[in-house]
């Protein structure tokens, strides 16, 4: 589906229809049962799909709905639409990232970073700001698999961690001393 809305230049047009139809099935319980239910028919999940939606999708779209039914694939069009979105950010230079700071920014500062991150990364990046008093202060990006730890509690870890192998390597040399 992604090559071929690409193609016909649809992508970001199916990509809001399906954010839709995955915001109903996330917040709506009964909704989410019925697509992954075996007990209820294809033949059914493709009549209510088409009725409920026919008039409000694209021909596209609907086709591609009618294929995942077809294929009993209806109870992972969440993970589906996952992939697909990922897959569109990628093509169009967008990143996703998370940012945790020890205090809450204001909006300016949030904007500011994630314009510098834009401008060093060459890509448009939408940061999800997270709050965690335990890194002390400074900052935990996390972009893709990469993670850039600048908290002053990663700094303290790494200050112990080179106290402890200073202390016993000055342990070493002294009993090296004074056996000999």
């Amino acid at each position: 589906m992604y090559e071929l809305t690409l193609e016909k230049k649809q992508a970001e047009a199916v990509q809001a229809e399906f954010a839709k139809l995955v915001e109903v099935i996330r917040s709506v319980d009964s909704f989410e049962l019925f697509l992954r239910s075996p007990a209820i028919s294809l033949d059914a999940k493709k009549e209510t799909l088409a009725k409920a939606l026919t008039a409000r999708a694209s021909d596209l779209f609907m086709d591609f709905l009618m294929v995942v039914a077809d294929k009993d694939r209806l109870d992972v069009l969440v993970a589906i639409y996952d992939q697909y979105e990922a897959l569109l950010d990628r093509y169009a230079g967008r990143v996703k990232g998370a940012l945790t700071t020890a205090f809450e920014l204001s909006e300016k500062e949030i904007a500011k970073l994630s314009k510098n991150i834009s401008q060093k990364l060459s890509k448009s990046v939408t940061l999800e700001v997270r709050v965690d008093p335990a890194i002390i202060g400074g900052m935990v990006l996390n972009i893709d698999d990469t993670i850039v730890d600048g908290s002053v509690r990663r700094r303290l870890q790494l200050l112990e961690r080179k106290l402890k192998f200073m202390g016993a390597e000055q342990l070493r040399e002294t009993e090296a001393y004074m056996s000999s």
